[in-house]
């Protein structure tokens, strides 16, 4: 039930009493008598009474009612789990394996099977006129001395940044590294990336090419080939040329701000806590070694097993993230010319990572 209003009925005779009560703040004016009569009857010419409602029907249909959640399914029967037997107990006889009666393992390796045979004609030959093969050496000790001092040059200052207008590198499918996807999205006009360059041994991201230093000079360095090694082999004329271009390049301003930093890794193979979070910082978190490796193994040792990045010497190229591709591209076409006539592009091929502020992998080109 509700209150409402009727319509609106005679007004009361003049000579009809009306009694007005009038209730305001003290703070309120007074209202003259005469207006609060003239008011007074103004509401009684209006009567005012309650009246019932009737309830609206509601009626329910069965098929336009859903249900959002559906119930757990039951459970048909409680399962047991197996009782774990009393430290010390006895093993039974089918938890005993005797070694000695397994089969022999057979070699699935069939490479010298399928491989074409030498005929009687060659095998009579011989190789005594072919010149014997010179087993490659490299440089185990530090690579400090190779580029003069200073290793790390810091950004120049720059007004404002500015994109490079050059050709993006676009030689190899891009690899994104956890937690980053592709495509990835379009970097802020102020962050700050860096290229990594390997010098020696594999860096700690997987997929990503190694490298290592030979001893002799006389030898020209060589880019990636799948068919081998698949790594990059530097020689110390090609670091040092190397370097200067980065120093010129830098000088330059091509490309924006450059800093650079020639990172030599310590001399011992055992990583001391104290320096996981150099300045350099790591890429992510990685397998720390408790013996020392010879250069070769390092080198040649898959990716897999990643060490920290302040532990490979490597070459980081800081720049404005806006210019990260056309920098890469100018990585790729950079060539090197030694006492021959032939160029080799030592980058070509190269899988390369590209870290963040924080020196967190983002993409290897």
């Amino acid at each position: 039930m509700y209150r409402t209003r009727s319509q609106p009925q005679s007004a009361p005779q003049p000579s009809r009493p009306i009694v007005v009560h009038q209730y305001t703040l003290s703070d309120a004016l007074p209202a003259s008598p005469d207006d609060l009569i003239r008011l007074g009857r103004l509401v009684a010419g209006h009567g005012a009474q309650w009246r019932n409602v009737a309830p609206s029907k509601v009626s329910f249909r069965p098929r336009d009612a859903f249900k959002y959640v559906q119930e757990p399914p039951r459970v048909a029967r409680r399962r047991t789990p197996p009782a774990i037997p009393q430290w010390g107990t006895k093993l039974g006889d089918g938890e005993l394996v005797d070694l000695t009666a397994l089969d022999e393992f057979e070699n699935t390796d069939l490479a010298s099977v399928l491989a074409p045979k030498r005929t009687a004609t060659e095998a009579s030959l011989g190789w005594d006129d072919a010149p014997a093969f010179k087993r490659r050496k490299f440089i185990e000790g530090s690579l400090r001395d190779i580029v003069p001092m200073p290793h790390i040059l810091p950004t120049l200052p720059a007004s404002q940044p500015r994109k490079f207008p050059g050709t993006r590198f676009n030689k190899a499918t891009p690899l994104a590294i956890y937690p980053h996807t592709l495509p990835l999205t379009e970097p802020s006009p102020y962050a700050r990336r860096s290229w990594a360059i390997p010098l020696r041994g594999p860096l700690p991201w997987k997929y990503t090419t190694p490298a290592s230093v030979l001893t002799d000079s006389t030898q020209p360095p060589q880019p990636p080939d799948p068919a081998t090694t698949n790594e990059i082999t530097w020689t110390e004329p090609s670091l040092l040329e190397f370097w200067k271009f980065l120093l010129q390049m830098r000088a330059k301003r091509q490309l924006g701000p450059i800093g650079l930093s020639f990172n030599v890794a310590p001399s011992t193979g055992i990583i001391d806590s104290q320096f996981g979070q150099s300045y350099m910082g790591i890429g992510q978190p990685q397998t720390q070694y408790s013996a020392p490796e010879s250069i070769q193994t390092i080198s040649t040792r898959v990716a897999n097993a990643a060490i920290p990045l302040h532990t490979v010497d490597h070459i980081r190229i800081y720049h404005d993230a806006m210019n990260s591709m056309q920098l890469r591209n100018v990585l790729y076409a950079w060539a090197y010319t030694g006492q021959g006539a032939s160029k080799v592009r030592v980058l070509k091929g190269a899988r390369l990572p590209l870290l963040d502020e924080r020196a967190q992998g983002i993409v290897i080109w």
